[in-house]
């Protein structure tokens, strides 16, 4: 029985993409399940990130786990797939236990067969107060206050195995110091932005100042642009790139 399933994104454009799942499988106490967990990138081409196998009954009796995902090589032995430059790709399992898994019993020669017993009649459903069938309204909204945090954490850069190992005052402590550095990056960039510019307009008007637009020739006195190479009364040079000053 082959069953797939298509996860959503958690976080997505990062160098470390977290999918998110849930599905329920028909399985018996002697099966194993194998999770096969491919990338679908955006021209519909499968990447395989991995396999990893797990026994039926370890779910069934309740599992939680990151296992690492590994691809069986020509010798049977189980390897990384890894490519150059990308991270090791994991799994992390969530199964819900049964409270109670069936025993088989093998049957005894000497055990007589017992008489069906007599149906007994129903009894009256017992009447379970409101405030019982209802769940908590405090409970239910620290859970998803949790939910909500957690999902937040997990979209600002923390990884699923940090968020589970948090509570939810330390996500929200968490949450507000990565608001105040993001603040903090982004008035150092305007003040970076800001200087830069400064810089720029600076070494830009070193060449020129309003006060010498015009210079006096150094030989006959006569007053002459700053972008002149000769004297126009008496022909005498520029000395230098910058000054009709002579020696």
């Amino acid at each position: 029985m082959v069953e797939n399933f298509v996860m959503d994104v958690v976080r997505r454009n990062c160098l470390d993409p977290v999918w998110d799942a849930s599905f329920e499988l028909l399985v018996t106490l002697e099966d194993t399940v194998e999770f096969t967990v491919s990338d679908f990138d955006k021209i519909g081409k499968a990447d395989l990130l991995g396999r990893v196998s797990v026994s039926a009954k370890e779910l069934l009796e309740g599992f939680e786990e990151e296992l690492v995902l590994l691809e069986s090589t020509k010798d049977k032995r189980p390897k990384a797939l890894l490519k150059a430059g990308e991270e090791q790709a994991f799994l992390h399992i969530r199964a819900e236990g049964i409270a109670s898994l069936p025993t088989a019993e093998a049957p005894t020669a000497a055990a007589a067969p017992q008489p069906p017993a007599p149906p007994s009649p129903p009894s009256p459903p017992a009447e379970v107060p409101a405030a019982e069938t209802a769940a908590p309204e405090g409970k239910s909204s620290d859970d998803e206050a949790l939910r909500r945090l957690r999902r937040e954490s997990i979209q600002s850069g923390l990884t699923i195995r940090e968020v589970r190992q948090l509570s939810a005052a330390e996500l929200e402590r968490w949450l507000e110091e990565e608001r105040q550095r993001r603040v903090l990056r982004s008035s150092r960039r305007d003040e970076e932005r800001t200087t830069r510019k400064a810089n720029l307009e600076e070494e830009e008007g070193q060449w020129w100042s309003p006060d010498a637009s015009t210079r006096d020739c150094a030989k006959c006195g006569a007053e002459l642009p700053l972008v002149a190479k000769f004297c126009s009364d008496c022909g005498f040079p520029r000395m230098d790139g910058g000054s009709l000053d002579v020696a």
